[in-house]
């Protein structure tokens, strides 16, 4: 009977413990990026765009983003349909040809998007601003950037120029 008490005692002290951990837990990193309108007037600042060219390069970058928006959306989700069909008991074949064609179909029409939006919105810059522009853009790697899935694992330290350079692989041993 006490060891049953002492069990009960044990996991209720460890379910309040997990409650008042996870409201103070820090939140997921989407919650923790500023809302898309916020992330676009911060670069805006970064490029340091005033007046009647910054509304227009806001403009601009908003209507690119909600133009994709449904593309996105979808490429998310057909990523996540092609994931269940390959864990699934029977994956049937046809259907993963036709989730991998439609995935990149969505990919292309989005990378062709951000191709078009990049030179566009180069032509908005001044050029210091567009150097600028362009050092952002180069530290964007395929899976990061404005066309990531929700989720998307974070870019390497040395990727987003936080850390020194890259590890470098080593010859297996033996």
């Amino acid at each position: 009977m006490v060891i049953a008490l002492l069990l009960s005692v044990g996991v209720n002290v460890g379910l309040v413990a997990a409650i008042v951990a996870g409201r103070f837990r820090a939140p997921a990193r989407e919650e923790r990026q500023p809302p898309p309108v916020a992330r676009l007037q911060r670069l805006a600042d970064r490029l340091g765009l005033e007046g009647e060219a910054r509304r227009r390069f806001v403009a601009y970058q908003r209507s690119f983003f909600e133009d994709t928006a449904r593309d996105r959306r979808r490429l998310a989700e057909v990523n996540r349909e092609l994931r269940a069909e390959l864990v699934s008991p029977s994956p049937d074949p046809r259907r993963i040809e036709q989730l991998t064609a439609e995935s990149s179909a969505l990919y292309q029409t989005l990378e062709r998007a951000l191709a078009g939006n990049v030179l566009a919105t180069r032509k908005l810059l001044a050029p210091d601003q567009e150097r600028i522009y362009l050092r952002l853009i180069r530290q964007l790697r395929p899976g990061r950037g404005p066309l990531s899935p929700p989720g998307a694992p974070p870019a390497a330290p040395w990727r987003r120029g936080l850390e020194g350079p890259p590890p470098q692989p080593q010859p297996p041993s033996g």
